[in-house]
């Protein structure tokens, strides 16, 4: 009998290898007075999984998990973990508070296959790089849990050294990395230097994202997900297919479409075309607007005609 850790936390075998793929950035739907609809959360991880992800990021930016308790936060993983099944991997952050450790701990009970540490909450703002590998470096030796890394704008945005990533890749610990340089050459450097380690990088950002696809990252983790993952799982699988640089060209329209409004852009995409869920976001944003809406209609006219083009016959939204 398997009693490792691994195993009793239900953790899968697919985070042995490079995380790769399509990750969404899950949203959280609510209802009209704020509470999690845990209902349309279950529908909405079903749409990912039948769109070909490579896994599911609950509990990140875009699920709004500032604005979530603790208890929120655990119950939201664990539902997704339930729904997803196995189907895919799940990964979800768990930096939260004062106390890593019992955090990540907390978090790893749920059953997902990786805790993902925030790059933003180990150490201050003003604290080195080599501070930073430090608290790093005491949480891989104080857990034994399965890790990722996200470099997430909140509470502040703080980019990792190649070095510091090869180092994480090393430990054999960590397999995802939801990367957010937006930056070509550092995407090229950091693909390099993780090159022989579990650490797979998931470019956040669709602009360079072709490009560093075809330099080896792994796979994409990001907003657009939401929206049109079959798209994108098609082109994180056909780099160098004839259609690649005209779809990459497309979606990088349509990911700058999305961002007046976001979350509750991509939640009104949902709303509109039958996940089911409300508009309603716990975090501030700019009113959707008819001029958002327009714009959305044109993104899924231009999503449709695409899948047809690509012979895509993962659900649509209908």
């Amino acid at each position: 009998m398997d009693t490792s850790f691994n195993s009793v936390l239900g953790v899968s075998p697919a985070m042995d290898e490079p995380a790769s793929g399509v990750w969404p950035v899950m949203l959280t739907p609510f209802t009209a007075t704020g509470a999690i609809d845990w209902p349309a959360l279950e529908r909405l991880t079903d749409w990912y999984i039948d769109a070909g992800v490579g896994g599911l990021f609950a509990v990140s930016l875009s699920s709004e998990m500032f604005e979530l308790n603790p208890d929120e936060r655990v119950r939201l993983a664990e539902t997704v973990v339930d729904v997803a099944a196995g189907r895919v991997p799940v990964v979800a952050t768990g930096t939260f508070g004062g106390d890593h450790v019992d955090s990540v701990t907390a978090m790893a009970e749920t059953g997902v296959d990786a805790v993902v540490v925030n790059a933003a909450t180990l150490v201050g703002v003003d604290e080195s790089e080599e501070a930073w590998r430090t608290a790093f470096d005491g949480l891989v030796t104080a857990t034994a849990v399965p890790l990722g890394l996200y470099e997430c704008p909140r509470p502040y945005h703080r980019l990792l050294s190649t070095a510091t990533l090869e180092h994480a890749g090393a430990t054999g610990r960590v397999s995802f990395l939801k990367d957010t340089c937006c930056d070509r050459d550092r995407l090229a450097d950091r693909v390099a230097a993780t090159a022989e380690t579990p650490l797979g990088v998931c470019n956040a950002n669709v602009p360079t994202l072709l490009e560093s696809l075809r330099a080896g990252a792994t796979g994409y983790s990001g907003t657009l997900a939401n929206v049109c993952p079959a798209l994108l799982a098609w082109l994180v699988a056909n780099p160098d297919a004839d259609e690649s640089d005209t779809l990459h060209r497309d979606l990088t329209l349509f990911d700058h479409a999305i961002r007046p409004a976001y979350p509750a852009s991509t939640k009104a995409y949902h709303q509109r075309w039958g996940i089911g869920c409300t508009t309603t976001c716990r975090t501030g944003h700019d009113p959707i607007r008819d001029r958002h809406a327009a714009t959305m209609e044109r993104v899924h006219e231009a999503i449709e005609a695409w899948r047809e083009r690509l012979g895509i016959d993962a659900p649509a939204i209908q």
